[in-house]
């Protein structure tokens, strides 16, 4: 029903035939061919979510999208930009190459700044900044994880916001005390590996996404899991009707990092 049969066959009695035998003779009872577990577990692997444990004890969560308006002549050098760039692809095949360059140019935008050819950061809009405010504004008293792609978009966070700290492991003790208000982080630096950070926190703000599916599940999966003690609330900042709505569609979808900017693109392309 997910994947229209593509991977266990459009029947059961096919998919039945391809992985059990009958273990009577009557055909009411059938058992796993050897090996058929692990083929299964390998189709699946990118459709299914396996949670160890008892998924009773996951605290309850809520996703939440913000709006940042870009100022008009921001807005006007984006959907140039945006046009420009996707005139120049349409008429071939979309790689993975042109597409990273593509969605990766157009978020820098929406974040706020984006980088020239010789990697000088050049400002655009605070719009971003402004919402990730709002949040902080609603929630405070309260530690707040801030996720960040860019190099740039981190650094604006922390001059702008008092308090704001760049991500540390070595600092986690203090993160546990409540002793850091706003944590500042790259999702791929944290999205693995990573216990402790549910201890103080139940907020995460998303400065721009990520079109990682993996990243995005297992850096939410830092304060989403056993240990957290109150719902979880996970903060979008979205300008709409940009690459932002695109990366947010291509989540959806369970992508890895490849198909994710394939798939943004395409939500582009018919945005446009």
């Amino acid at each position: 029903m997910l994947d229209d049969g593509s991977r266990l066959g459009r029947t059961f009695t096919a998919y039945r035939d391809a992985y059990f035998y009958p273990a009577d003779y009557m055909g009411y009872t059938y058992k796993l061919v050897t090996g058929s577990k692990e083929s299964i577990d390998g189709k699946l692997a990118d459709l299914a979510l396996v949670m160890v444990g008892d998924p009773t004890d996951l605290p309850s969560s809520s996703v939440i999208d913000i709006p940042a308006v870009m100022p008009t002549e921001a807005r006007r050098h984006y959907k140039t930009l945006e046009k420009e760039m996707l005139a120049e692809i349409e008429d071939g095949e979309i790689t993975a190459p042109s597409a990273g360059v593509l969605v990766n140019k157009l978020l820098q935008i929406t974040s706020g700044a984006v980088y020239d050819a010789d990697r000088n950061v050049l400002p655009v809009h605070t719009a971003k900044i402004s919402a990730l405010r709002s949040v902080l504004d609603r929630h405070q008293g309260e530690p707040v994880l801030v996720l960040c792609a860019f190099k740039h978009e981190s650094s604006r966070v922390i001059e702008a916001i008092r308090g704001a700290r760049m991500f540390d492991e070595r600092n986690l003790d203090d993160w546990k005390a409540g002793k850091i208000p706003v944590w500042v982080a790259d999702p791929r630096s944290l999205s693995h590996g990573i216990d402790g950070l549910q201890v103080s926190c139940r907020i995460a703000v998303w400065v721009s996404l990520t079109y990682s599916h993996e990243t995005y599940v297992q850096t939410n999966a830092r304060l989403i899991r056993t240990g957290q003690t109150a719902e979880t609330l996970i903060y979008r900042l979205i300008c709409s009707g940009t690459v932002d709505d695109a990366v947010a569609e291509s989540l959806r979808n369970k992508s890895d990092t490849q198909s994710g900017m394939l798939l943004a693109v395409r939500a582009l392309q018919r945005m446009n």
